[in-house]
């Protein structure tokens, strides 16, 4: 009885060796087969970055298809792509309209992408009449200390000067935002944070440069009403 039950406990032994070390012979072949069947990432080439009159901290890059122009605001380390005009040569037969048929407003290019509306150098709108780029350029110098006030959650540009938003649950932290900031106003509004929400049944073509178009509470935006409320600017980190 006793020899029966050795012989039992040899041959689960032998199956658990012999199934590990046909395991570890198997993952030895496998993982260098891996290694060669990976393809390398392909490379992003250097393009060759050069100034743009547009300003002096301005910059494009020259390639077959960069027409967007960037700028680096001073001190801060942090790039922003323009929305300014710069078209790309008329291709042989290529036809470009200088106005909208339905709205009649002026079309400017980048590249070959039309856009409608007010480039950055004009006004964001009617009721604050400063450049755009302008209000740009503060809120990129001034975005490191709104985001430090505990429940802010989002800093834009309004029809009247700043926006930030601001969780209902932070009310304490509303008296630590700037009722200025380089002499534009700054409103806040007390809403929570936003829940990004794809297309929401609306498509909006082009979607202007450095700009997020449909941030939207699942009501619908913070009016309550559909469609986009505001363009956040998305500066990019160097």
């Amino acid at each position: 009885m006793k020899s029966r039950s050795q012989g039992r406990w040899i041959v689960v032994v032998a199956g658990v060796l012999t199934l590990a070390i046909t395991a570890s012979a198997l993952l030895s072949r496998a993982q260098p087969g891996l290694r060669i069947s990976i393809p390398a990432l392909p490379r992003v080439p250097d393009f060759l970055k050069v100034p743009h009159p547009a300003c002096l901290d301005c910059f494009t890059y020259i390639c077959p298809t960069c027409y967007v122009v960037f700028e680096e605001v001073p001190g801060t380390r942090t790039i922003i792509a323009r929305e300014m005009p710069n078209p790309a040569p008329l291709e042989p037969g290529e036809k470009r309209l200088d106005f909208d048929l339905e709205t009649d407003l002026p079309i400017w290019y980048i590249g070959h992408q039309p856009y409608i509306g007010p480039t950055d150098e004009q006004p964001f709108s009617s009721e604050f009449p400063r450049p755009k780029i302008e209000l740009k350029r503060i809120q990129v110098r001034h975005q490191g200390e709104i985001f430090s006030i505990p429940g802010v959650h989002a800093f834009g540009i309004g029809a009247r000067g700043f926006l930030v938003f601001l969780d209902p649950e932070h009310l304490a932290s509303e008296t630590l935002v700037p009722t200025t900031i380089e002499g534009v106003p700054v409103e806040v509004q007390l809403r929570g944070p936003f829940v990004s929400l794809s297309h929401q049944a609306s498509f909006y073509r082009p979607v202007p440069t450095s700009a997020n178009v449909g941030a939207f509470r699942p009501e619908g935006t913070i009016d309550g009403t559909s469609g986009p409320h505001i363009v956040l600017n998305s500066p990019t980190r160097i």
